[in-house]
């Protein structure tokens, strides 16, 4: 599974950096869920997204489409409600439906392929609570974890992988994926994207002038693809 190849679409990227910088000033990070597609060999194009929300930090969900090769592309993705505390999360299951309901009457194609974090990037011991709520979603999660508070935006895309003796209690094993790149943007979404990063304004926001120039180099190479 870690030879999955994985297409985030720009407006995705722009999309967690936004509500990265709208976090509340006690968040240290936002979650969401993916959306996208996947093909039969596991390849994921994220195209949208959607965001959980809590007291320390947002995670959204990723929506987008798979192919038969296991490809998947995330194209979209947007917020649900979640708290974390005490080693335990809870996340709001009947908000999370009716934005995926949304979210499909718009574009039926797009299904959920993982959930993304921003923050420092790494995995922790929430990320395994919530990646196995994901798994019950969507088969093989993608966990897509962005970093715009420092250098550049540092993506990375993560898939699990279950371990432990059979028959027994078995733990969660993150694998680091090394195929991931930015898909280029079709033409109305890179319209949209330059339009949203002029109002925008995000440093304005205080995030790094580099996220600024990185959003930038991504509409122009998705221009030129």
């Amino acid at each position: 599974m870690t030879s999955t190849t994985v297409r985030v679409h720009p407006v995705v990227l722009f999309n967690i950096v936004d509500i990265y910088q709208r976090r509340n000033s006690d968040a240290n990070r936002v979650i969401g869920t993916l959306l996208g597609s996947q093909d039969k060999s596991g390849n994921v194009e994220i195209s949208n997204s959607f965001v959980v929300r809590d007291a320390n930090r947002v995670i959204g969900t990723l929506l987008g489409s798979q192919d038969k090769s296991g490809n998947v592309e995330i194209s979209n993705s947007f917020v649900v409600q979640h708290r974390e505390a005490n080693n335990e999360v809870a996340i709001d299951i009947e908000v999370a439906k009716e934005l995926f309901e949304l979210h499909r009457k718009v574009n039926p194609n797009e299904t959920i392929v993982g959930w993304f974090a921003t923050g420092g990037g790494e995995v922790n011991e929430y990320s395994v609570v919530i990646h196995d709520y994901y798994s019950r979603e969507t088969s093989n999660p993608i966990h897509l974890t962005v970093d715009p508070s420092e250098r550049g935006l540092n993506i990375k895309a993560y898939v699990s992988t279950p371990f432990g003796v059979p028959g027994k209690t078995t733990g969660t094993m993150f694998s680091l994926l090394t195929d991931v790149s930015i898909a280029a943007g079709y033409e109305p979404e890179m319209i949209g994207l330059r339009a949203c990063m002029l109002a925008s304004g995000l440093s304005t926001f205080g995030i790094a002038q580099s996220i600024d120039s990185e959003l930038d180099m991504i509409v122009q190479t998705s221009q030129k693809s």
